[in-house]
């Protein structure tokens, strides 16, 4: 590993800012140009280094066919005390993956990543390479919005259709005979060895943008094996999707998450213009999906990949948001939107702001509770994790939310008692919308009341009406900490209902 300060040709090391099985990437400034880049060294011992050295020298030619604002660009490759390494843009923002740790994205935001996502697969394919590593992950957002796609370090350079023979499961480092590839990300032909082409990105493709728009991945599970299982063989709940979700894109995730890849769009390109199309309108049906047929539910193909991973299951290792539907059968309709009324519960994983002993020892949070206690009323539930680095303020408003259940203390950390001035910026945001809140804390409502008007007071002078929109709840009022084994529950679940106009 590397030290700040370290030299690599003419740039500096400033300080490691990933790593992975395969390798580390360093922050450094080039002292010629004045600009900082990103260093990617992979890992190899001496017995192997003509192995490493072939996919990062493949890796350097593949980027440097690549001209497209919306891949990440190559600089270089330099060799430092007998190791190379890939100079490369450094891009600034968040990866996808840290932004969904938060939550889905609004549909609007969802798709125009997607299409830039897009955009770069199809330069990629263009020039006969496929990407066989699309995830969340390899994925930056600028804050200007400009999205990169990143990481062509399994990429393959069409080969006349031969099959590929390098397999190796991103987490787990190269090894022979090992399907290549993110489990929640892979094709079932890519899962099982098979030929792999463009299609695969495709696929890919689909499982991210189905993870932007619900918050979940398509095909969840608890390890490797129960993820591969679901690829083979399950469908994605395609009920998570928003209601504001355009009928022609549940469609194109479903002929994307083909498992035959012969009934999947052949081009990403005819993706691109479809979500394209789809902007430029700025369409927001959210009537039925009429019904459209489940492309490539081949029972070969999940037999041959189902025989396979009981052989890969041995070998492979194990690998918090949710956008919840609303109760079973219930198709009642509030709001002036003719939609379901959103509830967004925001609260806190830190130690310190769980109250129920056995939630905090499920690794979940208030929010899980009051999500698992307001789950029969007409109501779309969408969970949403805060802390100190929580910044999604202009996605909620994008979500329009009927109605915001937050902890008073969600955005401290260790110190429950500090300012609570982050809850005061989100509503101040909202503060010219319809959205009402429901602050709860582990005071009483009287204390509760008296600290919103002191910590809100500037506010309700410049916006009058919004007094009216945010209520307190006390849980001292109501019973002890373990509230959801109390009168709690059914009290807040009532006043839910009283602030949304619920029978």
């Amino acid at each position: 590993m590397l030290k700040p300060g370290a030299k690599v040709g003419v740039y500096e090391v400033v300080a490691l800012i990933g790593a992975g099985g395969m390798g580390d990437v360093y922050r450094a400034r080039d002292s010629r140009l004045d600009r900082d880049v990103a260093i990617k060294i992979l890992r190899g011992t001496a017995t192997d280094g003509v192995t490493w050295l072939a996919r990062l020298e493949r890796e350097a030619r593949i980027l440097a066919s690549l001209s497209h604002p919306n891949i990440g660009a190559l600089y270089g490759l330099e060799e430092i005390a007998g190791s190379h390494a890939l100079v490369l843009e450094l891009v600034p923002g968040a990866t996808l993956a840290d932004r969904l740790a938060h939550g889905p994205l609004p549909t609007d935001l969802a798709l125009r990543i997607a299409q830039q996502i897009a955009a770069a697969l199809q330069a990629a394919h263009e020039q006969g390479i496929t990407h066989r590593d699309l995830k969340p992950g390899n994925v930056m957002v600028r804050p200007d919005g400009l999205v990169k796609v990143l990481d062509f370090g399994l990429a393959k350079v069409s080969d006349g259709g031969q099959a590929d023979q390098s397999s190796v499961i991103t987490s787990h480092g190269t090894r022979p005979g090992v399907v290549l590839g993110t489990p929640a990300y892979m094709a079932p032909e890519q899962m099982s060895g098979r030929t792999v082409d463009k299609s695969a990105d495709i696929w890919a493709f689909g499982a991210v943008l189905y993870e932007m728009l619900t918050g979940q991945r398509a095909f969840p599970g608890g390890d490797t094996a129960q993820v591969l299982a679901g690829v083979l063989r399950d469908e994605p709940r395609w009920e998570l999707l928003p209601p504001d979700a355009p009928p022609s894109v549940r469609r194109l995730l479903q002929r994307c998450l083909a498992k035959d890849p012969r009934a999947r769009l052949r081009d990403i390109g005819d993706v691109r213009l479809e979500i394209e199309d789809v902007t430029a309108n700025g369409h927001r049906a959210t009537a039925a999906l009429s019904p459209v047929r489940r492309f490539g539910s081949s029972r070969r193909a999940a037999t041959a990949g189902l025989a396979f991973l009981v052989l890969a299951a041995a070998g492979i290792g194990a690998l918090g948001v949710r956008f919840m539907s609303p109760a079973a059968g219930d198709d009642r309709r509030a709001g002036s939107s003719g939609a379901l009324p959103l509830v967004i519960m925001m609260d806190s994983a830190h130690p310190a702001r769980v109250y129920d002993p056995e939630t905090l020892a499920a690794s979940a949070t208030n929010a899980d509770v009051i999500s698992d206690l307001l789950s029969d009323l007409p109501i779309r539930r969408q969970k949403e994790t805060i802390g100190p680095e929580w910044h999604r303020d202009e996605e909620i408003r994008q979500f329009r939310p009927d109605l915001i259940v937050i902890h008073y203390s969600g955005f401290n950390q260790e110190d429950a008692t500090g300012p609570r001035t982050r809850l005061k910026t989100l509503v101040q945001f909202l503060a010219d919308t319809p959205t009402k809140f429901l602050i709860y804390s582990r005071a009483t409502e009287a204390d509760l009341d008296v600290n919103l008007t002191a910590l809100l007071s500037d506010l309700y002078v410049t916006h009058p009406g919004l007094r009216a929109q945010v209520r307190a709840f006390g849980l001292l009022d109501y019973g002890p900490p373990r509230w959801v084994k109390t009168v709690t529950g059914t009290q807040l679940k009532l006043v839910i209902k009283e602030i949304l106009n619920l029978p």
